[in-house]
């Protein structure tokens, strides 16, 4: 299974664009196979810019956060695990707005300056396991 590095996930947003239509629907014209794609944290569900070829796609979802998605299409699987760099164990901040929570702890004094602030507040931590692509993806 072969997944699209970041780089070329910018590169595919902007083909993808549906302002551009002779591009965009000259790639969709193209995908004969389906295109494999590898959504971290994908708590929202797959990504809009890609709902022009959305049944030419697989989606492999990861999100710890037991709040996510559940998915309705066959064509999405979802994996309650995080991806890093290294085979690890984190610990994840859960926050009210489920799509903020992170490895990473809320900069408080900074989202202070924010209308939703609140929204990233820390409800609970908990601690996960991390998995790196490679590991998934035999």
């Amino acid at each position: 299974m072969k997944f699209l590095s970041l780089n070329h996930q910018i590169r595919l947003k902007k083909i993808l664009d549906p302002e551009i239509p002779v591009i965009h629907s000259s790639l969709r014209r193209l995908l004969k196979d389906k295109l494999e794609i590898a959504d971290v944290g994908s708590s929202g569900g797959s990504p809009e810019e890609l709902n022009e070829i959305f049944k030419k796609c697989n989606f492999m979802c990861f999100d710890p956060d037991t709040r996510s998605f559940t998915p309705k299409e066959k064509n999405i699987s979802i994996s309650p695990f995080g991806l890093f760099s290294s085979s690890t164990k984190k610990i994840l901040f859960l926050t009210k707005w489920q799509e903020a929570s992170s490895i990473y702890a809320p900069n408080k004094k900074f989202l202070d300056n924010f209308l939703s602030s609140d929204d990233h507040t820390t409800i609970k931590k908990q601690e996960i396991h991390l998995k790196t692509l490679d590991e998934v993806s035999l």
